[in-house]
């Protein structure tokens, strides 16, 4: 089981986040998303606090994976 935290920066329309969000209920991880476009916060955060334009931007604990690379999120939840 992941007690890791694990947050995803998405948007709307975004073929990526879409993976990355199917990739985690699979592995049956439990994540948190925040949608960029709906939600100015995130999209703050994302900008200012991580240094990210991108989506998916995914916070795994300490951890910014920029985009989604299967291989290094499974590093970092291992």
């Amino acid at each position: 089981m992941n007690e890791k935290k694990v947050i995803v920066y998405t948007q709307t329309g975004c073929s990526a986040c879409e993976a990355a969000k199917e990739f985690l209920s699979q592995e049956g991880i439990d994540y948190e998303e925040k949608n960029i476009r709906s939600d100015e916060l995130a999209m703050k955060e994302l900008t200012e606090k991580y240094n990210s334009r991108s989506t998916p931007t995914i916070l795994v604990d300490d951890e910014v994976i920029i985009g989604f690379d299967r291989e290094e999120l499974e590093r970092v939840l291992s």
